[in-house]
């Protein structure tokens, strides 16, 4: 149980923490990569410049976390709860966290909040959006097929080339958005697959 620890420096890269309990801690200058941490909580939990690249972190509990400067490329976090979670960089910095070909495919991610985030590529399929908040946040490839996005805003973000198949298009508010038309899309719906997960 490592609740309410304040962790620094410290290298996890290939662990296994299969519901290892971070609720409340304090996690900054870390590296989980690769990691398998499937159903981790980190409720409540500051997470400043950590590393999750290529981790296994399906089901993992995100809920009320403050993320920042964090790298969740090519992470699995597929049913994942976010639910009230806040991401982007540290006060006065311009760079958020990168969430690039992240798999959030079925997560709750709901009434968060993120900013200057990247999701190029990333797949929110099926992802539950509702009252979520991205501000300044590239989507570039993002696909959101039958996601829920219901009272979600997206404010100065790129949007090029966002998959929305199956979505109503006056159900969240885009502002400002580059890259994305409210003309009908030529897309297939088709799922696609991120590093053999599905």
């Amino acid at each position: 149980v490592l609740s309410q620890a304040r962790i620094h420096n410290y290298n996890f890269t290939g662990s296994r923490m299969s519901s290892a309990n971070f609720s409340d801690a304090l996690v900054e200058h870390c590296v989980l990569d690769r990691c398998y941490g499937q159903r981790a909580s980190f409720q409540n939990a500051v997470v400043k410049h950590c590393r999750f690249s290529f981790a296994m972190f399906s089901l993992v509990d995100l809920s009320y976390a403050q993320i920042a400067g964090c790298d969740f490329s090519d992470c699995d976090l597929r049913d994942s709860l976010f639910v009230q979670a806040r991401a982007g960089g540290d006060a006065g910095s311009a760079s958020g966290s990168r969430f690039r070909r992240a798999n959030f495919s079925h997560a709750q991610v709901r009434a968060c909040e993120f900013q200057d985030c990247d999701f190029s590529d990333a797949l929110m399929e099926d992802a539950d959006l509702r009252d979520t908040v991205f501000k300044n946040c590239v989507f570039s490839n993002t696909s959101f097929l039958h996601a829920d996005l219901r009272r979600a805003e997206f404010r100065d973000c790129d949007l090029t080339n966002v998959d929305f198949t199956g979505l109503d298009l006056t159900a969240f508010k885009r502002i400002n958005c580059k890259g994305f038309s409210d003309r009908p899309q030529k897309t297939t719906g088709k799922r696609r697959n991120h590093n053999g997960r599905k």
